[in-house]
């Protein structure tokens, strides 16, 4: 949903929230004390069963409205008719026509009507939102009935004291709320977009939703069971304080005064846990803590009024009774009711609408039922203490079974989850990642040529002098394809021949790599390393080749760990994430534990110090800010990596494709599928770089283990300059390099150049030559050395998508002329295959 739509959307819903509000709330105080003082509560279990029934029988009638002309019209239609019943009502009342039967009935009514409109209240942001705007609005859209509430609540003691107000208002104010409500679904409604159909070749599933098959699937059971208990919870915390209160109390204008404050205090409870609390116990805490909330309140308040009971402090029972309710009605509408309409997430849209009507509908109905019947029971009972002993005694038993519910239905949820995981395809790394194959372009005859040039190449293991030939001529390719682009003269290379002969030799390269032994690839490295440092412009070939060749050397080097290795493997750019992901291609599980945290603890410690030059140099280079971006991605990618050497890595893969979707309610199904995987000092670490987007939020989160000091902009940069501790890409170093002569060319930075002139890694050494002596020139000069040293461009660099790794800028070549002209569409080949068996779990 789009910004706009969603902004106009959610403040439709908050009015709808304050009709809802300002219908109930009147509507009760009007019906609860009459109730009380004019019927009793011995009749309570009878006005359950018959709300029970009424509730049955109109969520019956509106499933099948709602299948036959849809929700918007089924809705409004309801709502109206509940209107008509209000005005009835209220007819009935001012006439006095059978005023008994009226309360009893009016009472009865007020749970059918609450049931009702609180379904289709919760049905339209299911419908309408997704997971994520469901877990980020929830608290907002139902303030306006705790706002409305507070107002009728505490306004009732003042207007009934009024002489011009007479009691049969409150029901009139109520018809009215009602009515808004109606004209609000039906907008609201209409905004639900129709079901889409499934594409033919889409993988199903779920079975056609229809009441045989969601009545015997254990996820609608269980949610099915939480709504009915919890609606059994309420209707006997209601009893007990009717009960209690009518004990205690029997004028009907202080009955009335007493509820209209406490359940204007419940709402202002209620509206402070939404503002506070709700939202943020959903998102740190997950679905399990947020249902576990409510009933451990509740039954420490129970067990505290049984102990009353024990030591004949009866005194404080009615306090007890308050509280309950207070605590029931405040907790379930701001922290489980929204959890329980999450639950309904985990279904695809086409069961959603059906799933939600059973289970709150028939689940609140059928829950009124059976709290009759135990209410009746236990009204038999003779005896005030006794009969409290019996509810609260009756309420904690509940409790214990409405928590082994929730304990079991988040274990289901999870299945739920899960099955959103199976229905993506396994990610598969590309035939060329395993080993070269023909290109995308090739026709049957280039194939056999192409064959044929393999097997010219491949007939013996080549020996060091051949595979220096093989490199040389590799070399050779790509100088002839830079010069012809420079030249604009594409004649100069046969792209059909070079194609053939470029992917015979990565061939060969890359299986010889494979199959030298230790000695003949340490002669190898140091013959690469020589080309590498004597080449006077880059080549990029030839530093993927180099870390092609040391990830190879490493994998066969005997006892190897992260952690002895660790400043070997920061001395090449590049090469600690490469060796990740080629061991964790391969299924690595020779990582001890200890080395497992070690090399899961480096990455948390790299990206949190990326996240803290990010936010110290927002408003700086662009350029600058998007090598430390990219990076920052690849140091997140690595960290899921790292992760699979302990964990399944299917299923890693595929949290990684939600977690790269636009869809935000896909994201926040992966990080709960990704919390259930995970130890608890895996989620400390792990949950915040993937939970939060903003640096400073991450950083704050992981400022206990990992803090990281925001130094501003010059301190940053020299930090970036002098960090040998976080594997730092040498292109981040020298641009940081430039930026600091740039920006502050007073302050003598000039010796960083010069000791940079003798670094190991060739890069940083080449941008501090250029620069060496040229400071007036360094507007210009950045730009400049990064198209004749990479042969990219900056701009394109700058437009390119942040989410490929700084990799991408080095062999990714996605510039404008990649994509128009013949030579670097090769070029681009000859990268990106060779890339492709370096960082196998990448995408170029």
């Amino acid at each position: 949903m789009k910004p706009k739509n969603n902004l106009a959307t959610l403040w439709w819903m908050v009015f709808l929230s304050l009709a809802l509000g300002v219908f109930i709330s009147y509507f009760f105080v009007f019906v609860n004390a009459l109730f009380i003082s004019e019927i009793g509560t011995s009749q309570l279990p009878l006005a359950y069963i018959f709300s029970g029934l009424g509730g049955t029988i109109i969520t019956w009638l509106f499933n099948s409205s709602e299948k036959k002309i849809g929700f918007a019209k089924s809705a409004t239609i309801f709502c109206l008719f509940f209107a008509l019943v209000m005005f009835v009502l209220w007819y009935f009342y001012v006439n006095g026509i059978g005023v008994y039967y009226l309360i009893f009935f009016a009472y009865a009514w007020f749970w059918v009507s609450i049931n009702f409109t609180s379904l289709v209240f919760w049905k339209l942001p299911s419908n309408i939102f997704d997971l994520s705007e469901n877990k980020k609005y929830n608290g907002v859209i139902s303030s306006g009935e705790v706002i409305s509430a507070i107002v009728a609540y505490l306004s009732v003691p003042a207007l009934l004291s009024l002489e011009s107000f007479s009691r049969d208002k409150l029901l009139l104010i109520s018809f009215f709320g009602i009515l808004s409500f109606s004209f609000i679904s039906f907008i609201l409604g209409s905004k639900i977009k129709p079901q889409a159909k499934n594409k033919p070749n889409e993988k199903q599933i779920y079975k056609r939703a229809s009441p045989s098959v969601i009545y015997k699937e254990k996820y609608f059971q269980l949610i099915f069971l939480s709504v009915f208990l919890g609606v059994i919870i309420q209707l006997l915390i209601d009893f007990s304080l009717m009960e209690v209160s009518a004990h205690q109390m029997s004028d009907a204008e202080e009955l009335a005064k007493f509820f209209a404050f406490l359940f204007g205090g419940m709402r202002l409870l209620e509206l402070i846990l939404k503002s506070f609390l709700s939202k943020f116990l959903l998102k740190e805490y997950g679905v399990f803590i947020s249902l576990s909330t409510l009933i451990f309140a509740l039954a420490f308040i129970v067990v505290v009024g049984l102990s009353s009971l024990f030591i004949g402090y009866t005194g404080l029972i009615l306090i007890v009774a308050a509280l309950s309710k207070l605590f029931e009605r405040s907790l379930y509408r701001s922290i489980y009711a929204p959890t329980i309409n999450v639950l309904y997430q985990a279904y695809p849209i086409t069961k959603r609408a059906l799933t939600q009507n059973y289970a709150d509908g028939f689940g609140k109905t059928v829950g009124q039922l059976v709290a009759a019947v135990l209410i009746f029971s236990i009204a038999k009972i003779s005896g005030f203490e006794s009969k409290v002993f019996m509810l609260l005694l009756s309420i904690l038993l509940i409790l214990v079974l409405w928590q082994i519910v929730s304990k079991k239905l988040i274990f289901h949820y999870k299945i739920e989850l899960s099955n959103i995981l199976l229905s993506l395809q396994d990610y598969h790394v590309p035939e060329k990642r395993k080993g070269l194959g023909p290109s995308q372009g090739s026709s049957s005859n280039d194939k056999s040529e192409e064959n044929h040039g393999d097997i010219l190449l491949q007939k013996q293991k080549m020996s060091l002098p051949q595979l220096q030939v093989v490199i040389e001529d590799l070399l050779k390719i790509e100088d002839r394809i830079k010069i012809a682009s420079s030249k604009k003269d594409y004649e100069l290379v046969d792209t059909k021949k070079s194609d053939i002969d470029t992917r015979a030799l990565l061939q060969s390269l890359i299986e010889t790599v494979e199959q030298y032994p230790k000695n003949d690839l340490l002669r190898l490295d140091s013959e690469v390393q020589s080309m590498v440092t004597n080449k006077e412009t880059g080549s990029p070939l030839l530093i993927l080749i180099s870390i092609l060749i040391q990830v190879q050397l490493l994998k066969i080097t005997p006892n190897f760990n992260f952690f002895n290795f660790h400043k070997k493997l920061l001395a090449k750019d590049f090469l600690l994430s490469a060796l990740i992901q080629n061991m964790a291609l391969e299924k690595y599980t020779e990582l001890k534990e200890q080395d497992y945290f070690f090399l899961l603890e480096e990455r948390v410690m790299k990206y949190t110090y990326l996240q803290a030059c990010i936010e110290d140099l927002s408003g700086n280079s662009p350029f600058l800010q998007k090598l430390l971006i990219s990076e920052s991605n690849t140091t997140k990618n690595d960290l899921l990596i790292v992760l699979s050497f302990r964990y399944d890595q299917k299923s890693l893969n595929r949290i990684a494709r939600l977690l790269s979707q636009e869809d935000k309610s896909q994201k926040l199904i992966a990080l709960e599928l990704l919390e259930l995987q995970l130890k608890e000092q895996e989620k400390k670490w792990v949950l915040p770089i993937f939970r939060d987007e903003k640096p400073e939020y991450i950083l704050r989160k992981l400022e206990s283990e990992f803090p990281q000091a925001l130094i501003g902009a010059e301190k940053r940069l020299l930090s970036i300059l002098a960090n040998n501790e976080v594997e730092i890409p040498s292109i981040i170093k020298g641009q940081a390099l430039m930026e600091l002569l740039k920006k502050y060319p007073t302050n003598n930075y000039g010796s960083f150049t010069h000791s940079f002139l003798t670094s190991p890694k060739l890069f940083l050494k080449k941008v501090s030559a250029s620069l060496n002596g040229h400071q007036n020139s360094l507007p210009d000069a950045d730009k400049h050395f990064y198209l004749t040293y990479l042969g990219i461009a900056m701009d394109d660099f700058l437009e390119a998508d942040s989410g490929s790794g700084i990799h991408h800028f080095f062999w990714g070549c996605d510039t404008s002329e990649a994509k128009t002209n013949k030579s670097y569409m090769l070029i681009h080949s000859l990268y990106s295959d060779l890339y492709g068996k370096v960082f196998p779990l990448e995408n170029v």
